[in-house]
């Protein structure tokens, strides 16, 4: 799920700073996946997922 929404960030000036959750629940829901599971990994997965997105400089 959190690969398949990687696409659906918030983006500022900075570049992408957070995942869109409603795109992550979504997906998790598409896939019959369980979103009380999606919902308690997201802050863990997260900064991974946009790592990929903005690695430090």
């Amino acid at each position: 799920m959190f690969l398949a929404s990687e696409r659906q960030v918030r983006v500022g000036m900075n570049g992408a700073y957070a995942l869109d959750l409603s795109a992550v629940l979504a997906a998790a829901t598409a896939r019959r996946a369980d979103t009380a599971l999606v919902l308690e990994l997201f802050p863990d997965l997260e900064p991974y997922v946009l790592y990929a997105w903005r690695p430090p400089s």
